[in-house]
């Protein structure tokens, strides 16, 4: 059953379960000014547990877990599930492989990961990936020149280590963990 509820200034659109309970609530995002839409679905409880909405000019995705689904060439029949990793900002990552030449190496960073990072508050992992190491340290983090990773102890090994490099997203560096309650009217 699909219901309109127009005792707003704007309309809001409903999809209801045979029980007459709210499935799916469609309309506008009370937290902002101006048009803004979105989407949300409830539970059996009557609940939201997932929603999609437009604060301002960007979208936004909630949910307890958030997927993706592929088809498992393992085992026919089933799906391999993954979760996305979450926390406190919005982030972006790079990781990889580079080698130690002399003690040194400079792992230069792709143009995609430079246009959306900022650089104040970068993170940098490093594990080197020979017995012989004598450790590592990040010794430079610059989105336009690069991270230097150098031997601990005047080392000079020339071995390869793996590397895990983490930074907010321009944009965001202001992102707020606690926000307001996502509120979609509800029919009374």
């Amino acid at each position: 059953m699909v219901g309109r509820h127009t005792s707003y200034d704007y309309g809001q659109i409903y999809v209801y379960g045979s029980d007459g309970s709210i499935n799916v609530a469609m309309g506008a995002y009370n937290n902002t000014t101006g048009d803004t839409g979105a989407l949300s679905i409830y539970d059996t409880n009557s609940l939201p547990q997932v929603s999609f909405y437009v604060n301002g000019t960007t979208g936004y995705i909630d949910a307890d877990v958030k997927n993706f689904r592929v088809a498992n060439p393992n085992q026919p029949g089933t799906e391999i599930v993954y979760a996305s990793i979450e926390g406190p900002e919005a982030a972006a990552y790079l990781r990889g492989t580079a080698q130690l030449i002399s003690g040194k190496a400079t792992i230069d960073l792709p143009d995609h990961f430079k246009a959306i990072a900022v650089e104040d508050g970068m993170t940098v992992q490093v594990t080197p990936l020979s017995a012989q190491s004598k450790g590592l340290a990040v010794v430079q983090k610059s989105l336009e020149e690069g991270i230097v990773v150098q031997e601990l102890g005047d080392g000079k090994g020339n071995y390869e280590f793996d590397y895990n490099i983490m930074a907010v997203r321009k944009g965001y560096e202001d992102y707020q963990v606690i926000q307001p309650e996502l509120n979609i009217n509800v029919p009374e």
